[in-house]
């Protein structure tokens, strides 16, 4: 086995593996998406409900809310509106979703029965921003399928043309 294979194999292999990591942390939130859909219910109380600046980037805005619910005569809290990232954009969206919700508010959130301390407010739902990386992941994801037997064949090195 030449050092080109080797090194080809290496670097398949770490791709692979960075890209397998990566996959975990993009496929989470839809897995959760996908469960609380079968999640018992709860009733909650708002506890607070405010806007937020700089969520992910200076300028923009997000809703923070944090809730409390009962599951068998047990206080849990929690703050998880949709599962992925959370929204992040113009103040006056912020401040519109923050003012949907009023401390002392009643609403319904899910809970995961075998955690209860996991809660969702909106079952089955997941952040737009989600879609957008999951997209591009899979597009990432469809250029290392092509590219990692090549590597593995010690290949993707310059070649001259004919």
């Amino acid at each position: 086995m030449t050092v080109r294979v080797i090194a080809g194999r290496v670097a398949a292999f770490a791709l692979l593996a960075v890209f397998g990591y990566i996959g975990v942390l993009v496929g989470r939130p839809f897995a959760d998406q996908l469960a609380s859909r079968h999640w018992r219910s709860a009733a909650a109380i708002v506890l607070r409900s405010r806007v937020q600046q700089d969520c992910f980037r200076p300028g923009s805005f997000t809703n923070v809310l944090a809730y409390e619910y009962v599951v068998d005569g047990r206080r849990f809290d929690g703050d998880v509106q949709s599962f992925g990232y959370p929204f992040c954009g113009q103040e006056v969206e912020a401040r519109q979703r923050a003012g949907a919700y009023r401390v002392g508010d009643r609403l319904e959130v899910r809970y995961d029965e075998a955690d209860p301390a996991r809660s969702v407010l909106s079952k089955g739902t997941l952040s737009s921003g989600n879609w957008l990386l999951g997209a591009f992941y899979l597009v990432l994801l469809g250029a290392l399928v092509r590219a990692v037997p090549e590597m593995w064949r010690g290949g993707l090195a310059p070649r001259k043309l004919p």
